[in-house]
């Protein structure tokens, strides 16, 4: 009996992606984290852009929530989007 290969869906954060990620959820804001890194408020917000795409959220507070969540792939790099994104509970 032949089974049905399971498609794994892996992205790869870059090293700066991580960085960014880690300093955002740390509650510092993209001013901030630019200087932190010595890189420019519209490159960190570039790399905002892009993580939040990766990751599959549509906001700054949901990265956020994510990244707190999820700090091995801060640490590894690697987002398993369809099993990593959990739900955001509704705030009342």
């Amino acid at each position: 009996m032949i089974r049905p290969q399971e498609t794994c869906i892996r992205t790869w954060l870059s090293r700066r992606e991580r960085q960014v990620l880690e300093l955002h959820c740390q509650a510092l804001q993209a001013k901030e984290i630019a200087h932190e890194l010595g890189i420019s408020t519209p490159t960190v917000r570039t790399h905002l852009t892009s993580l939040m795409a990766k990751i599959g959220v549509s906001s700054g507070k949901e990265l956020l929530r994510w990244g707190l969540r999820n700090p091995d792939a801060i640490a590894t790099g690697i987002v398993h989007p369809s099993r990593n994104v959990q739900p955001m509970p509704k705030v009342a």
